[in-house]
């Protein structure tokens, strides 16, 4: 695997966790079943209002097309496994450095061990 390609999927990676980060922002508390499916569907029409949402959608759609040149490029026995390692961690520190999330000691040792089986894989 070379720069470019160990480049583009961290870009990916990145952009992935980043969309994830402001769909929790917008969504956390504020969305969800209430009981009727028409509310349901206003709720979800009143999220397109939102711009954190908008910018969420707008960064989902570039880590897609970053993981389409991934995939145009490397070998998806390769590509996907690093992707969702990855993603994994990149996820871990955002939800402790954003969101005060706590991570327990045994997530500790499976976010080392999804940072070696990365290494591992790209070798």
């Amino acid at each position: 695997m070379n720069v470019k390609s160990i480049l583009l999927l961290l870009a990916s990676a990145a952009t992935a966790t980043t969309s994830m980060a402001l769909f929790r922002h917008v969504l956390h508390g504020s969305f969800g079943w209430k009981g009727s499916a028409i509310q349901l569907i206003k709720d979800s029409f009143a999220l397109l209002a939102k711009p954190m949402f908008l910018l969420g959608l707008v960064v989902f759609a570039s880590s897609t097309f970053l993981w389409l040149f991934v995939l145009a490029t490397q070998k998806l026995s390769l590509a996907y496994p690093v992707q969702i390692g990855l993603v994994l961690v990149f996820t871990g520190l955002v939800s402790m450095l954003v969101f005060s999330e706590t991570i327990s000691p045994q997530g500790y040792v499976g976010y080392a061990l999804l940072i070696i089986g990365v290494f591992l894989v790209t070798r």
